[in-house]
């Protein structure tokens, strides 16, 4: 639902996400079942690097493939207003690789 004029970044809300605990219930529907609801969690990283990733709905996992993840990836993502602030303040951490300090800007993010 792109628009010709985007917002500014002040006007869209910030996101404050929770860790939410997982749910152990997997999502195992039988031929010609249904299942809906609320995402409640997303981990494309789950499973390792030639996996599609976990959504748990209801807080329920399950198991995507690469085609459920690409269009869930679309119809949340593509088309959204994103919005992006550089703060003015200086964060820092050290490398473990190097032990040296680094400083950096952090990034602020918006949606909507």
């Amino acid at each position: 639902m792109a628009t010709n004029e985007s917002p500014s970044f002040d006007d869209l809300d910030p996101v404050e996400s929770t860790p939410r605990e997982s749910g152990s219930d997997w999502i195992n529907l039988e031929t010609g079942e249904k299942f809906a609801g609320e995402i409640t969690a997303f981990n494309p990283g789950a499973g390792g690097e030639n996996d599609a990733g976990v959504v748990e709905i209801e807080g329920r996992p399950y198991s995507l493939n690469w085609g459920q993840r690409n269009d869930l990836i679309d119809a949340l993502v593509v088309g959204s207003t994103m919005g992006l602030h550089k703060l003015d303040e200086e964060e820092s951490f050290t490398d473990d690789d190097t032990g040296e300090e680094v400083v950096y800007n952090p990034t602020e993010v918006r949606f909507a």
